[in-house]
């Protein structure tokens, strides 16, 4: 009763209550539905709250596979008897690594033989990248501090592009740099660019390319494919782009356009992570020999590997058409190059057996689709590979050799691609003292295994006559 005569005395009161509740109801699933106000604020927040809690609550160097207590003397191993290769190795490094080469910033990328003597390196402080530009639209604790190097690529006049990410901010796909073989910076721009990039025959850089969309939407492009996406509260819409020597992007594509226009969309619906539906890992140029296997492609045309399909695609350079898709025998792989036998060949993260690790060399048929496993050899039970990510291979002048960077152990091996055999190891270990210098705290080491982000072949002529070095400069052995 008293209910009663409270309704029949307050009933435009509890009327005008039950509206507003009844208004912000409908108002909260349409808002939903449609991305009204609040939802984007919302899912800002969460992904700069994300973001906040990757980030490191103590600094460590860039790409750290762990400790070293004691430091290894003997970085460069032969597993056979020493054989007598002419060529050069072009290593991977990053800021504050090989100290004792690069004194004052650390070596970004040096070349050496195989007893690990040092013939050039390239250098460049973090103070000088992205001169004018500002870290708009990054979450965390954006700053040049925390950019690194991830890989680089080396032209015939010594330059190197380098693309960056980052630790402690979101996204981490940072930009890209140009670089001569005095490390003079010819260009470097905050364009998202990440993972490994590829000089072309002509020079061009190409880049993998990233851009954050916030707030996701709920379908991809006007198709009924659901993103999927609740992780970061934000998409990487991914793509490629290709910059002249001069500086100049030449050319941007979106995997999403391309995808439609072409009809692809089972690239998309395929994926593991619906926030992260492409992945672009690295890019390759094709050749004459690969080229000519392909319908309608040509030589110059671009292969690119993306991890989320686990798929190969091959793109026109010029023309928004994909040529061919290749998805079935690898599995979150990475680093295609194209062999002269018109094939590619790419690491396999985790196609291969788990009794043999895991990971693979694989070489790819354009023709049949179908891959050959390199390394490990199918019946192998000596040898094992394994890097659940990362992971890069190069191959010698003639293919018989590659460059194995298995990223995650802090190891290259050199594999005799004929035997199906490592031939050779170097362990990626660094001083850590100007890392230590620049936090201004001690660590618990003095040295650390690094990661291997990339290794690949380099001419002893090349060295000689662009470079200008006939006599090392430096070993990278830990001091005694």
């Amino acid at each position: 009763m008293k209910l009663i005569r409270f309704l029949e005395k307050h009933f435009s009161a509890v009327l005008f209550c039950f509206s507003i509740l009844s208004g912000a109801y409908v108002y909260g699933i349409a808002s939903y539905k449609y991305e009204w106000f609040p939802v984007p604020v919302l899912q800002q927040a969460k992904a700069g709250f994300d973001a906040w809690q990757k980030l490191e609550a103590k600094e460590v160097i860039y790409g750290k596979v762990e400790d070293v207590t004691v430091p290894k003397e003997d970085l460069t191993t032969w597993l056979v008897e020493p054989r007598n290769y002419d060529d050069l190795l072009l290593i991977t490094g990053g800021f504050e690594e090989q100290p004792e080469l690069c004194p004052e910033l650390g070596c970004i990328a040096w070349i050496m033989d195989r007893e690990g003597n040092v013939f050039h390196t390239w250098s460049v402080s973090r103070a000088d990248l992205f001169d004018g530009q500002e870290f708009e639209g990054f979450s965390g604790q954006p700053g040049r501090d925390n950019v690194n190097v991830l890989s680089v690529d080396l032209d015939g006049n010594g330059d190197l592009v380098v693309t960056f990410q980052a630790k402690n901010m979101f996204p981490y796909h940072i930009g890209s740099m140009r670089i001569d073989r005095e490390s003079n910076i010819l260009w470097s721009f905050i364009n998202h660019a990440h993972h490994w990039p590829h000089i072309a025959e002509n020079g061009e850089a190409l880049l993998p390319w990233a851009q954050l969309e916030q707030s996701p939407k709920k379908h991809i492009g006007p198709t009924r494919i659901d993103t999927n996406c609740s992780e970061y509260g934000a998409v990487y819409e991914e793509g490629f782009q290709i910059y002249n020597p001069a500086g100049e992007r030449i050319r941007a594509v979106r995997f999403e356009d391309l995808f439609l226009k072409n009809r692809l969309m089972g690239l998309v619906y395929s994926v593991r992570e619906g926030c992260d539906p492409y992945h672009i890992n690295g890019l390759v140029e094709l050749n004459e020999a690969t080229a000519a296997k392909i319908e309608g492609a040509e030589a110059g045309d671009i292969a690119m590997s993306l991890r989320s399909s686990s798929s190969l695609i091959i793109v026109d350079r010029y023309d928004d058409i994909v040529h061919q898709v290749i998805m079935g025998p690898m599995v979150a792989q990475h680093s295609p190059v194209v062999t002269e036998r018109g094939t590619f060949v790419l690491f396999d993260n985790l196609g291969g057996l788990a009794s043999q690790g895991g990971s693979r060399i694989l070489e790819i048929d354009p023709v049949s689709g179908l891959g050959t496993s390199l390394f490990p050899l199918a019946g192998d039970t000596e040898h094992v590979l394994f890097s659940e990510e990362q992971g890069v291979v190069r191959l010698s002048e003639n293919n018989e050799r590659a460059l194995v960077s298995v990223s995650g152990t802090g190891k290259v091996l050199e594999v005799d691609l004929l035997e199906g055999r490592p031939i050779w190891e170097y362990l990626n270990q660094t001083s850590l003292s100007a890392f230590v210098r620049r936090i201004g705290e001690t660590t618990d080491a003095n040295f650390a295994l690094m990661e291997t982000r990339g290794a690949d072949y380099v001419s002893r002529d090349f060295v000689e006559a662009v470079l200008g070095r006939t006599e090392p400069i430096g070993v990278v052995q830990p001091e005694a």
